[in-house]
């Protein structure tokens, strides 16, 4: 919801057009005429912050941040006092997931000429951030002054959602709909509100929608032979990645169902995914997906009648809670590996083996308080009768250093895994483990869908609790509740005393059978 995230062919038009006019070349008048307009800017601040913003503007619009910002960072000590650059500067930064400087600018933006667009951005820094009750009076405020600003009413959903709000959410949703019936944007959002208060039936039904705002990404064109539920027993069916791997982890409990309902089902996954995906789905052809890493497909496929996205599936198969199943893992990690980890874990002196992860590798200001750090986790760390392993799949050496040399921690990291890229011996390790302790990352899903018990920190109301106090999806994974702004001494305190209690109810840990 961002303004300027998406790619605007205008905003690209307009950028073309003025490069264009650079090379041209310019007759003496022409020249003669923009020396004094330069003259003239340069003698006024505001003509000039007009000028330069301008350009600026056409570049963020197009998505080149960095190039926006190169633009405008010259002009600082001339402009850099301007209405005009430092609300360019501030949705710049909040493009670039600055939210300090975002911020800052934003503020002195509105300080010089408070209007609603602006409230609104300084809105959407904060929702960024977790401070979702400053950006609804933030939203509001600028609803105040106009009401007629489709944007604001569904970026105040978002907030009003992950506060729990979800009545007051939806109405603002509807009352963007008056604005603009059948938008898009707003029945996506809708969706998302409805799965997160637990709309089994209506949530996932709208969900599709967000092809049309480009909030996701089909591999294939959804306007033709897209799967509708119609009868497919005699049919087959490619079944498309979306988003992440930790997404298509949790995706692919739906594919037991839709191997049941169509004749044929080829599952297109994340080429990582294909040895893992291939042996828990024997009955399917699984295919690794090929494209561009940004939004072009190639991938070759085998002669298919319709298709759907992943994300599609829920509508048809979970449309209500006692339709989750009670399962005790659905991927299949190869068992001669889980035998050959589970052994190396007993190898640690006997304890109680757990897995952890604390981050992951994209550490923006917009992510950061949903992660922590090993000092954080010492007291945790420190437990003693539990042999702790590495499952953070990005650069770690030093991290893990610093908490060996500097905390005392013991933290053990087989470097003959590939955590990244490996990910059925990935799938292997983490159900050869006792329990996983991780961050909100794909971590938690290949706890949850390899059937290890898992403890997880995830907002209170988040979507994939679907309105309850847990993760439908996974039946061993445990959640304990961490609000974004929240400060993580409480909660890993509260892991502290579950751990305690665990070791005591399980003096003797028994590893589960391979498998």
């Amino acid at each position: 919801m961002v303004e300027g995230i998406a790619n605007s062919p205008a905003a690209i038009d307009e950028f073309q057009v003025f490069h264009m006019a650079k090379r041209r070349k310019l007759t003496a008048k022409q020249k003669k005429a923009r020396a004094a307009r330069n003259r003239a800017t340069s003698r006024d601040p505001v003509a000039l912050s007009h000028q330069i913003v301008r350009r600026s503007e056409v570049l963020r619009r197009a998505g080149k941040f960095d190039d926006a910002y190169d633009i405008l960072a010259p002009y600082r000590e001339q402009i850099g006092h301007t209405e005009a650059y430092l609300f360019e500067i501030g949705m710049i930064y909040m493009n670039r997931h600055q939210l300090d400087e975002a911020e800052q600018c934003l503020n002195r933006a509105i300080q010089l000429n408070s209007t609603p667009a602006k409230l609104s951005q300084l809105a959407f820094v904060h929702h960024q951030r977790g401070d979702y009750v400053k950006a609804v009076g933030l939203y509001r405020q600028s609803l105040k002054a106009d009401a007629d600003q489709l944007a604001t009413y569904i970026n105040l959903s978002m907030s009003l959602e992950m506060m729990g709000l979800f009545e007051e959410a939806e109405a603002a949703l509807q009352i963007a709909l008056k604005l603009q019936p059948g938008d898009p944007k707003a029945i996506f959002a809708l969706s998302n509100v409805l799965l997160a208060k637990g709309d089994l039936v209506h949530g996932p039904a709208m969900y599709d929608a967000g092809f049309g705002c480009k909030t996701r990404h089909p591999a294939i064109d959804v306007k033709e032979n897209y799967w509708r539920g119609e009868d497919i027993s005699d049919k087959t069916i490619v079944v498309w990645r979306e988003y992440g791997v930790g997404d298509e982890i949790r995706n692919a409990s739906l594919f037991p169902d839709l191997i049941d309902a169509a004749g044929k089902v080829v599952i297109e996954c994340e080429k990582r995914l294909v040895p893992l995906f291939g042996r828990s789905f024997p009955e399917a052809e699984v295919i690794a997906q090929v494209n561009d890493g940004v939004s072009k497909v190639f991938t070759e496929r085998p002669d298919f009648d319709v298709h759907i996205g992943q994300a599609s599936l829920m509508q048809f198969f979970r449309d209500s809670l006692d339709k989750f199943p009670r399962h005790t893992g659905y991927l299949t990690p190869d068992p001669e590996r889980v035998r050959f980890w589970r052994a190396r874990l007993e190898g640690l002196g006997g304890k109680l083996a757990v897995g952890i992860c604390w981050r992951s590798k994209l550490m923006l200001q917009t992510r950061i308080r949903q992660f922590l750090s090993l000092e954080a986790m010492a007291d945790i760390l420190r437990t003693p009768d539990v042999a702790f392993v590495n499952l953070f799949y990005g650069e770690c050496a030093d991290e893990l250093e610093d908490a060996g040399e500097r905390l005392g921690l013991t933290i053990h990291n087989f470097d003959d895994i590939d955590l990244l890229n490996d990910l059925d011996e990935v799938a292997a390790l983490t159900r050869a483990l006792d329990l996983v302790i991780t961050a909100s990352t794909s971590v938690f899903d290949m706890g949850g869908a390899v059937g290890t018990e898992t403890w997880t920190f995830v907002a209170p109301h988040h979507r994939e609790m679907l309105g309850t106090d847990h993760v439908p999806w996974f039946p061993s994974v445990r959640v304990f509740e961490k609000r974004k702004l929240d400060p993580w001494g409480p909660v890993l305190a509260k892991v502290k005393r579950e751990l305690d209690t665990r070791l005591a109810e399980d003096a003797a840990p028994q590893r589960r059978a391979a498998g």
